[in-house]
């Protein structure tokens, strides 16, 4: 393979057979999903994921035809934006069924001195102010073409954008493990079927999670580091675990548990009332 240009904005040639596999394979989820919110008159709740999802196609297939193109920053930085930025929009996703899910079961219930029933608001809001953090980070650096001084304020605002990211979703899986295992018991006794789109979302949380450790690590490193400088972490810990994240929430789409986790608020409260 011939020497990368000296105005090349990559650091390698990107790999077109892999960027083109993920992207397609995000396409096929977003099909899915659609599909099973479609059919479950749930379309209320996928939207949010589904603009993630579709970010990660336009992402990788960008990236995808930057292959040739590797001195076409403007490539480089749409790819990075897009990519950087899909998972905030999978989390809200998950945030706003689990804290619905979570708020059926037990309206009363307090988790870390938080009422059950704002969670999902909470979460959402946290989400929603790191997404506008990461967005006015890439826009920075996407104006400068990610070069120059500019591009490394844009990076240090992405960083912070991701630092509280990162912790808005381990106090996220936190409380999800606090209220599972408080739960447990009853749904076990009840044989309530609402636990497959909790552990979904809870499994695709840690996907997450582990992504946007690797991004944190990678921003702070600055663009001179290892995993700037590489390509294969990106596709182990960015793209495979955010391929997992969604898949499973294709495949054991939380939202159809929702009606099951009011059934079972229903019968603790019938059962309440009897005793």
């Amino acid at each position: 393979m011939a020497p990368l240009p000296d105005d090349s904005a990559w650091f390698y040639y990107p790999n077109t057979g892999a960027a083109a596999f993920f992207s397609a394979f995000f396409g096929l989820l977003g099909v899915g999903i659609s599909f099973r919110a479609w059919q479950g008159g749930l379309k209320k709740f996928y939207w949010v994921e589904l603009i993630g999802v579709l970010w990660e196609v336009a992402g990788f297939a960008v990236r995808a035809a930057a292959h040739d193109r590797t001195t076409d920053v403007g490539l480089f930085a749409a790819q990075q934006s897009l990519i950087v930025l899909a998972p905030l929009w999978i989390a809200g996703g998950i945030y706003l069924i689990c804290g619905r899910i979570m708020a059926a079961v037990s309206k009363k219930r307090r988790i870390f001195g938080i009422p059950v029933r704002r969670i999902a608001l909470i979460f959402v809001t946290c989400d929603i102010v790191t997404l506008l953090v990461q967005v006015s980070g890439t826009s920075i650096a996407a104006g400068v073409e990610w070069e120059g001084s500019q591009a490394d304020v844009g990076s240090h605002i992405i960083t912070g954008g991701l630092a509280a990211q990162t912790v808005t979703l381990v106090f996220f899986i936190a409380i999800i493990v606090n209220f599972a295992g408080a739960r447990l018991p009853f749904a076990a006794k009840r044989n309530v079927h609402w636990l497959p789109g909790f552990r979904s979302a809870f499994w695709s949380s840690l996907m997450i999670l582990l992504r946007c450790v690797y991004r944190l690590i990678e921003f702070a490193m600055g663009v001179d580091g290892y995993l700037f400088e590489h390509e294969w972490p990106f596709y182990v810990i960015e793209a495979l675990p955010m391929a997992v994240a969604v898949c499973g929430l294709a495949l054991v789409y939380p939202p159809h548990y929702l009606q099951e986790a009011e059934n079972s608020e229903n019968i603790e409260v019938r059962d309440a009332e009897m005793s």
